[in-house]
Formats: C-alpha cells, sequence, structure tokens
C-alpha cells in the first residue's frame, strides 16, 4: 500500500467513513497479508453492524498475528456480542495471556457475567487488581461489579478507593 494510499484509510478510519474504508481495503491486495489492515477492515465491518465479515476478519487476524493481543480482544468482542460465549471467553483469556489490559479484562468480566460465573467475573478484576492496584479505573470498574453484584457496602469501598487514586493521580499531575 501506497504512503498516499495508506494516509486516505487513515483518514477513512479516522472520520469513521466505514463503508469506504471496506472498499479501499476490500481493493487493496495486501489486506489479508497484514494483520493491522485486516483488523481496519474487520473492525470496519464491526462498526456498521456487520458481526459475520468482522468475526472472520478478526478470525484470520489472529491467524496472521497469534501473539497480537489486540486481535484476541476484538475477536472476543465480536464473539461476545454474537453470544458465542465460550469462544468469546477463550480468545479474551488469550489476549490478556498475550498482554494484560483494561479492557480485556471488563469484556471477559462481561462474558463471565453473562454465563452467570459471578465468582469467576470477580475473579478477573481481583486478579487486575492484583496486578494494579493504583488503577483507580480498575477499582471503579469492580465497584460497578459488585454494585451489579447488589453488594453495595463492598461497591462504596470500591468507588472510594478509585476517587481517592483519581485525585492522588490528579495532584501528582499538576505538581
Amino acid at each position: 500500500m501506497s504512503l498516499l494510499r495508506k494516509r486516505e484509510l487513515i483518514n477513512l478510519m479516522q472520520t469513521q467513513k466505514w463503508k469506504p474504508a471496506i472498499r479501499a481495503l476490500e481493493s487493496n491486495k495486501r489486506t489479508y497479508e497484514d494483520r493491522e489492515l485486516l483488523w481496519n477492515l474487520g473492525w470496519a465491518y464491526y462498526k456498521i453492524g456487520n458481526l459475520q465479515r468482522a468475526r472472520t476478519k478478526f478470525r484470520k487476524c489472529v491467524e496472521l498475528g497469534p501473539e497480537w493481543d489486540v486481535a484476541h480482544l476484538a475477536l472476543g468482542v465480536v464473539l461476545l456480542k454474537t453470544d458465542q460465549l465460550p469462544e468469546a471467553r477463550a480468545s479474551l483469556r488469550r489476549s490478556l495471556a498475550v498482554q494484560d489490559s483494561f479492557l480485556a479484562r471488563r469484556v471477559l468480566a462481561l462474558v463471565y457475567m453473562k454465563l452467570r460465573n459471578y465468582a469467576k467475573a470477580e475473579r478477573i478484576w481481583l486478579e487486575g487488581l492484583a496486578l494494579k492496584p493504583e488503577s483507580a479505573k480498575m477499582w471503579h470498574s469492580y465497584g460497578c461489579f459488585l454494585e451489579d453484584s447488589h453488594r453495595m457496602k463492598e461497591a462504596k469501598q470500591a468507588y472510594s478507593r478509585a476517587r481517592t487514586l483519581k485525585k492522588g493521580s490528579s495532584s501528582k499531575d499538576n505538581a
């Protein structure tokens, strides 16, 4: 892909012109050999609601980049949206095995909640907090989980911890 075409594609993706981006990517011979181009194609299909095509593209993306956490995460999101929960769980676990991320944890916890396995959903948050105990975002999301589980006292404690950490990071940023 020429530099000019790459810039055009980046512009189409950034301006959320999904259908023209799909046309540009589908017409490019390299798309199916380049995991990032293929990911962009999958994302564009996802954004227009064509989950079947998005799933196909993300699966191929995972084949091209089995150690790319973002590909596993994207596939997991699509599989969650299409209620393929065991596959979504496996894809998201692979994403976390490659690179821990807040978003993968959040989506995986949702998968476990949809599977009505609240203990595993909580474990996902607790593992994340063990890795990043100073993450206000992680504490806040754990609070949301606790609130959804009707554990209000614990939720308030988690929210309080998140606020404390957020204030601390704001004052450090301003110092």
